[in-house]
This record gives C-alpha cells, structure tokens and sequence, in this order.
C-alpha cells in the first residue's frame, strides 16, 4: 500500500508539474504576444518621431526662408524711406504740398453715406448736385457775360 500511496503522491506531482508548466507555456505566449505588441508600438512610435524630425527640420528651414525674406523687405523698405526722405529734403516745395489736406471738393468725392442696397446708391446719386453737359453751361457763361440791351 505504500507503493500505491508513493505512486499516487508521484502521479499527483507529475499531474501538478504538467499544469504548472502548461500555465508557465501560457503565461510565456502571453508574454511573448505582449512583447510582439510593444514591438509593433514601439516601432510606430519610432516611426512618428522620425516623421516628426522631419517635420520640424522643413519647419526651421521655412522660418529660416522666411527670416532672411522678412530682412530683405525691410532693407528694401528702409533704402525707399530712406529715398523718400531725401527727395523731400531735396525738393521743399514738394514736401510742403504733401503736407497739405486735399481740397474740399476732392475730399468730398470720397465721402458718402453708408448703404443698404442699390436703390439706396440710385437715391443717394440723384440728390447730389447734377452736372450739366458742357454745351449747355458754355450757353449759360455766354448768357451772364453778355450785358442785357
């Protein structure tokens, strides 16, 4: 009896040793399964970062474009200003006609009222003063220069 009892002692180890080592053979594909998946992530995120590398070395090498660019625009824009200046300081009499308002008249062409449509516009051109053809005002200068017999 004590060799079937040692036998069943042995019989349950080795059936404990087969399902112990089945879960380890489980638990190692799972972390095999989970290495593969990090892998894979890992591998995109690699690949992210490059792209992103890439990315930002167009991106400074645009800004750098465009710094130079900007600097160019603003040395243009400094040697015209620069020009202006002295061709006013040049010619005083043009500097003192660019200082002066427009005539009231001319201001007056680019002023008008705020409109809602186009009837509004029709309305407001047919209540300014109305030029007459040049015919018809030669007639009235001709009618107040001559003295009434």
């Amino acid at each position: 009896m004590s060799r079937l009892y040692i036998a069943g002692i042995v019989l349950a180890a080795l059936s404990f040793t087969g399902l112990y080592i089945r879960s380890l053979q489980s638990e190692k594909d799972l972390l095999l399964l989970e290495r593969d998946e990090a892998r894979v992530t890992s591998n995109a995120m690699h690949k992210g970062l490059i792209a992103l590398d890439q990315i930002q070395q167009r991106n400074q090498a645009a800004q750098t474009t465009l710094r130079q660019r900007i600097s160019a625009v603003n040395t243009t824009m400094a040697s015209r200003d620069l020009r202006i200046q002295r061709l006013e300081e040049e010619n005083e009499e043009l500097k003192l006609w660019s200082n002066t308002s427009l005539p009231a008249d001319v201001a007056g062409l680019q002023q008008h009222p705020d409109f809602t449509g186009a009837a509004d516009y029709q309305g407001w051109l047919s209540s300014r003063d109305a030029m007459h053809p040049a015919s018809q005002q030669r007639l009235n200068q001709q009618g107040t220069t001559q003295s009434p017999r």
